[in-house]
């Protein structure tokens, strides 16, 4: 018997999270994790988990209001016997609007964006399509379909 991939989840959450600040303009978000499994778990196993910091990506833009990173951080669960099982990255978003600078923002964003205006033959085709999707007219349940499982 084995444990499914998604159980190093219920082992510990995946990452070097820092907690929400109380400071003004400061908000972090969840980016996702991802898993990579090397050796199954098994019933019995006992675990230590390995934080590990990987730095951070300054994906800020000019002309926006805040300023946006991007920070990872590395899980590491091993057995027992000092095995890693699996690893896990962890992505956290971080925005960070300085107080100064929210007075400068204020004006409408999208003040020159044109709403996009839908055609009659478009909005059309669009319902015909959602139909034969309901109908089955795409159902492939006859056809052989393949995935991949990245362990």
């Amino acid at each position: 018997m084995i444990a499914p991939p998604s159980f190093a989840r219920a082992i510990g959450e995946p990452g070097y999270w820092a907690r929400q600040s109380n400071l003004p303009g400061w908000a972090i978000f969840y980016g996702g994790t991802e898993y990579n499994q090397f050796k199954p778990i098994r019933p019995g196993d006992r675990f230590h988990i390995v934080d590990k910091y990987l730095g951070y990506q300054d994906k800020s833009r000019p002309g926006k209001i805040y300023k946006l990173y991007n920070h990872l951080s590395e899980r590491s669960y091993l057995n027992d016997r000092d095995e890693v099982m699996v690893k896990a990255i962890g992505n956290e978003i971080m925005t960070v609007t300085y107080p100064g600078d929210v007075e400068k923002y204020q004006t409408n964003q999208y003040a020159n964006r044109k709403r996009r205006r839908y055609t009659q033959k478009e909005l059309d085709d669009l319902h015909r399509h959602y139909e034969d999707e309901l109908d089955g007219k795409f159902r492939r349940g006859a056809n052989i379909r393949y995935w991949m499982i990245q362990m």
